[in-house]
């Protein structure tokens, strides 16, 4: 679950309208909700889906047991 606001700036900085996405979805993959304090939220229906989405678009960020190190 992120905030709207946190995924409208990284979807803009990708070139699309956050609101937009999770329309053209449907809300059986993606929905908006509202948090304890009234703040929107996004929130993934199903996590599997939006990774393989993710994956096939090339824009998969890779968990923090997949980063490797720098060698100098």
């Amino acid at each position: 679950m992120r905030k709207v606001q946190d995924c409208q700036r990284k979807c803009r900085e990708n070139g699309f309208e956050a609101k937009d996405f999770v329309d053209s979805m449907g809300q059986d993959y993606i929905r908006l909700y509202r948090a304890g304090g009234g703040d929107k939220v996004i929130k993934l229906e199903k996590p599997v889906w939006a990774d393989q989405w993710m994956t096939y678009y090339d824009l998969e960020v890779p968990h923090h047991r997949h980063w490797t190190k720098l060698k100098k």
